[in-house]
């Protein structure tokens, strides 16, 4: 399972198989963060190919998650996901515990992309 942002899928321009994303309402405090995207492996092996599994309820980890949409063939990002649900899911998981809300943590990676004409040291500049 990764906890992920849903501009992750639109920053690797990649795209559903069935279904959709979630999205950022999905990814709010307070929101539906009960959302879920299903790896393509997972979709053959556990539910058979059936497109019928857009919008069935499913457990993960004892909570139900709703199924948005399928991921084409062969995503795997990263490496041996299968499923990916909001971030907000986590804090919502731990019930909102202060330490998943603390950005001096560690606990969290972080992916770019360089927008045209940004060098890498500019942006690395932004960021610290």
């Amino acid at each position: 399972m990764t906890f992920a942002s849903p501009e992750l899928f639109t920053m690797l321009g990649v795209k559903t198989h069935l279904g959709r994303f979630y999205e950022k309402a999905n990814n709010v405090r307070g929101g539906n963060v009960n959302v879920v995207v299903l790896g393509h492996g997972l979709w053959q092996s556990r539910f058979g190919v059936d497109a019928r599994v857009i919008g069935r309820v499913i457990q993960l980890r004892g909570t139900p998650y709703t199924v948005v949409g399928v991921m084409q063939p062969g995503f795997r990002f990263p490496t041996r996901t299968n499923v990916w649900v909001p971030l907000m899911a986590r804090m919502a998981a731990y019930n909102n515990n202060p330490r998943y809300w603390n950005r001096s943590g560690r606990g969290y990676a972080m992916l770019a992309r360089l927008k045209p004409g940004v060098s890498l040291d500019a942006a690395s500049a932004e960021m610290r």
